[in-house]
């Protein structure tokens, strides 16, 4: 998958070459306070971890739910990805997604889910695509009203656990129009 975004942003396949730019992108510790499963420190291990998940092997177009953002050079920035599909809910998925903290305030993120969600409903054929997020991440709230996800629960309490404490989180989601 190769889509482009307006101001020349893409979203392709995580590749193994992207293990350097994981590390440097999540070494500030910006990201990982408004995200459950990227630890922090980042380290060298964890970047190979996850490539051996996420680089994706050659089995087709919808077998591949997790995609690496890249910014105009190529270089991958962040991530996003459908997760939780269980059966009985395929026709639905769980959005996930962050940004390295020097690309946040650009519009990036907003054009990514828009077109990710677009791409869930058109390709994937999901019905239903939810986000819930941490309590206090207003700007991740701001992404999913802008691409047309309504609030379903603005309070779910001890929704999540990490690092031993309870998180309580907001959950949006948007339905396919069919």
């Amino acid at each position: 998958m190769n889509i482009t975004l307006p101001g020349g942003c893409t979203v392709t396949h995580f590749r193994h070459s992207d293990r350097e730019a994981l590390i440097a992108n999540l070494a500030d510790g910006l990201v990982q306070p408004t995200t459950l499963l990227i630890p922090f420190p980042y380290t060298e291990a964890h970047a190979d971890e996850w490539l051996a998940i996420a680089v994706p092997a050659d089995t087709g177009l919808n077998e591949c739910r997790t995609w690496a953002i890249r910014d105009e050079s190529g270089q991958q920035i962040g991530g996003i990805g459908f997760h939780n599909t269980v059966k009985g809910q395929d026709h639905a998925a769980e959005m996930g997604y962050w940004l390295a903290s020097q690309y946040w305030g650009r519009g990036i993120m907003t054009q990514t889910v828009q077109a990710i969600a677009d791409f869930g409903f058109q390709q994937l054929g999901l019905a239903r695509i939810t986000a819930a997020i941490f309590i206090g991440n207003e700007a991740s709230a701001r992404v999913l009203e802008k691409c047309g996800f309504a609030l379903e629960a603005p309070l779910l309490r001890k929704l999540y656990r990490k690092d031993g404490e309870f998180i309580d989180a907001t959950l949006y989601a948007k339905i396919a129009d069919v």
